[in-house]
């Protein structure tokens, strides 16, 4: 858009303006019968400002690479923790739409679709719900247990899973049971609770919420507790761990999870496809992975990893641009300096001892005053987020490992010339 190419044209302007104006005024201060005397002298302010600017520009690279290494670290926290379900081989296939069918040939059809999975060798299971791990839940509903009021009633979510969908997902009952089909209980009565929510009802353990009748007065349903699942991650963990109330959704399940061999997913796939034909025909297939689905989630975070990175990069090349000229500057205003030592004794690693040293102070000095800003500013990110790490020691001494060796690296050059050159020229030229 045309705003955004005038402002970068503005951006290159004043900047080139700002960067012509200091080295202007000071040529213009200088004395053109000393110059051509060669009697050039530096104020101790212009150095004085050299240096800060080198501490500036340090701290900003220093301040990143912490950036960079604590969003790094807290994105592999999000996709390494356990996330009380296992997404890992699972395809996921939407229900197709509901078609112009009696309910018993939709049932019929899901059934098909399953059994037909289940005879292949190449599918390990294969589960129904209403949930997708990774998609918000759509439901909620205050509920209560039969022994409180209507005041007393908490917000629940609401979700269905069919028998297979605990087992499958490898998600565990830490009280009471499962929904079973071998039982053949009512199941129309029976609901499962997370952790969260059994809690959420009053119940202090899971164990007291099993049996416990419950009331759902905008569907006039009763049911009794049959377990209580462990909390899981509904969605990234950006989010809470939900507090919901599980049915049996049975034939309705909106999704089905579909774990295979991975070494065989391409025919697990074909075997998917063409069951689905024979099961919902004239209806197109589509498919995903779950894991690639759930991880979609932390696009933004990897854009500001990569951010980080890139901007870190960039602050430690111009830090290093300014720190070349300085270390450049001072070996010429220090040559006569260095001769004069160099005549007197002095070793070649003495010099570059003397040279180095004024040097690593200034990006030690950066290191140590951005270290407390770093931690607060990423302390303060990492509040965003639930579940998050806590800033260790190793970011920091990251940082201060790859300033330091980029200041020695950059000044290395200068320093092994100045230290190597011969006294003789230094002299002659004063």
């Amino acid at each position: 858009q045309s705003w955004f190419w005038t402002m970068v044209v503005g951006v290159i302007l004043i900047g080139s303006l700002l960067s012509g104006i200091y080295p202007a005024f000071v040529l213009s201060s200088f004395k053109p019968v000393q110059v051509l005397h060669g009697k050039l002298r530096t104020s101790s302010g212009g150095i004085a400002l050299r240096k800060a600017l080198v501490i500036f520009q340090f701290a900003m690279s220093v301040a990143l690479i912490v950036g960079t290494v604590t969003v790094f670290d807290q994105m592999e926290y999000m996709q390494s923790r356990d996330l009380g379900f296992d997404m890992r081989q699972t395809i996921v296939v939407e229900r197709p739409p509901k078609q112009d069918t009696s309910r018993e040939v939709r049932s019929n059809r899901v059934k098909s679709f399953k059994a037909g999975l289940k005879q292949r060798s190449e599918i390990i299971s294969v589960a129904g719900s209403t949930l997708l791990p990774g998609k918000k839940l759509r439901f909620k509903t205050p509920i209560r247990t039969n022994l409180q009021s209507q005041d007393e009633a908490v917000p629940l979510s609401i979700a269905g899973i069919d028998f297979d969908f605990a087992e499958s997902m490898n998600m565990e009952i830490i009280a009471g049971r499962a929904f079973s089909e071998e039982l053949r209980d009512d199941l129309d009565s029976l609901v499962i609770l997370t952790e969260n929510a059994s809690r959420a009802l009053g119940f202090e353990k899971p164990e007291d919420a099993i049996g416990k009748r419950i009331e759902i007065e905008r569907f006039r349903w009763s049911p009794s507790v049959v377990g209580v699942m462990s909390d899981y991650h509904q969605e990234s963990l950006k989010e809470e761990k939900p507090k919901t109330l599980i049915y049996l959704s049975g034939t309705g399940s909106e999704y089905f999870m579909i774990k295979v061999n991975m070494d065989q997913s391409a025919q697990a796939i074909s075997s998917i496809e063409e069951q689905w034909y024979k099961s919902f025909p004239g209806n197109p297939f589509h498919y995903f992975f779950l894991d690639e689905y759930f991880n979609s989630y932390y696009e933004s975070e990897r854009q500001f990893k990569d951010l980080f990175a890139s901007f870190s990069i960039l602050a430690i090349i111009v830090g290093c641009l300014g720190l070349f000229g300085l270390s450049s500057f001072t070996a010429i205003q220090r040559a006569r300096e260095i001769a004069i030592r160099k005549v007197l004794g002095s070793s070649i690693l003495s010099i570059i001892q003397l040279l180095s040293k004024e040097f690593l102070i200034l990006v030690g000095t950066a290191t140590l005053i951005i270290w407390p800003v770093s931690y607060y500013l990423m302390d303060q990110w990492l509040d965003n987020y639930p579940y998050r790490i806590d800033i260790g020691w190793t970011s920091f001494f990251y940082s201060g490992v790859v300033v330091l060796m980029v200041t020695a690296i950059t000044i290395s050059y200068q320093t092994l010339k100045s230290a190597t050159a011969n006294p003789v020229d230094a002299l002659n030229h004063e």
